[in-house]
């Protein structure tokens, strides 16, 4: 299951509320979250309404996240590292992309926010997609 954009604008949660009692309903695998999950990256209270809201569904299924441009608050986000436990890369550090597989499907999760800057977490991106091997789904 995919989903996101699911931050609440002026304290209004009610989509997302409505929104993971259908994804339980349909007893996922995972879920993967497209990023945008709370309106300001470096806000503790935003990420404890995301985590309430999402909490029955998170006791079912594993969470892949995504970095998108609101969890972003500086360009090292040390609270989205905090918070997600990422698959490390070879180098062993954790990064705002990464790549997992499930049956026979190869995810990979990337943060295209900073692709667009330019920035060099989107160059050490770039190199991550070319240099993966393996089967697309």
């Amino acid at each position: 299951m995919v989903f996101g954009d699911n931050r609440s604008k002026g304290g209004d949660h009610v989509n997302h509320e409505a929104l993971i009692p259908a994804i339980r309903k349909e007893t996922p695998d995972f879920v993967i979250n497209t990023g945008d999950m709370v309106d300001l990256g470096l806000s503790s209270p935003m990420w404890d309404r995301f985590f309430e809201i999402e909490r029955e569904l998170l006791r079912e299924v594993p969470l892949w996240p995504t970095f998108g441009n609101h969890e972003q608050g500086d360009f090292t986000n040390l609270t989205y590292l905090k918070i997600f436990s990422l698959p490390p890369h070879a180098d062993d550090q954790e990064h705002r992309y990464y790549e997992f597989r499930h049956s026979n499907c190869h995810f990979i999760v990337t943060n295209t926010h900073d692709a667009i800057y330019g920035t060099h977490y989107g160059q050490a991106t770039a190199r991550f997609h070319r240099d993966q091997p393996g089967q697309r789904c």
